[in-house]
């Protein structure tokens, strides 16, 4: 449909380019997953764990010199510094992936083609994010669904405590 040398047949390849980058850059997440995807996995259960660990000690000791409940806090606090930047850093393959989808869905009407309607979709179906070998994904939401895990998992340690 595009005649060799037209604006328009430069446009289309342009774009074209520009979707096979990302697919080789989708790619590319998929093979660091294969790789570190076990890395992953054992980094974040090993982060649930420890605040878990902590927090049941934690809620225990009601009594204790300044210094005990100083080192609680802070060794407390850095747990959840690391899950949480451990999380946010690995979110950010899924944020940067999803970045031009507002622009190119605003892109004007004179020079939309059928490249740009591809990477669209493409864009908005392909789920281009860091794995724990396939059990979870890490996106920014993952950090509240796992604060509400460590919170039931204190709320029955607690409750089976005072039983």
């Amino acid at each position: 449909h595009f005649q060799l040398g037209t604006d328009t047949y430069i446009q289309v390849q342009v774009w074209r380019k520009l979707r096979e980058a990302y697919v080789r850059q989708s790619a590319l997440v998929d093979q660091v997953n294969d790789k570190l995807g076990a890395l992953i996995l054992l980094s974040n259960v090993n982060n649930l764990y420890f605040i878990c660990l902590q927090l049941f000690f934690g809620l225990g000791t009601e009594r204790g010199s300044v210094i005990n409940r100083a080192y609680y806090f802070f060794s407390l606090g850095w747990l959840l510094f690391r899950a949480c930047s451990v999380v946010l850093a690995a979110s950010d393959v899924h944020v940067h992936s999803r970045r031009a989808l507002p622009s190119l869905h605003s892109y004007p009407d004179s020079g939309y083609n059928i490249e740009i309607k591809r990477l669209i979709q493409q864009l908005a179906n392909d789920n281009v994010s860091l794995t724990g070998l396939g059990l979870f994904k890490l996106h920014r939401n993952l950090l509240l669904q796992v604060a509400a895990a460590i919170l039931k998992y204190e709320l029955v340690l607690i409750q089976y405590d005072y039983n």
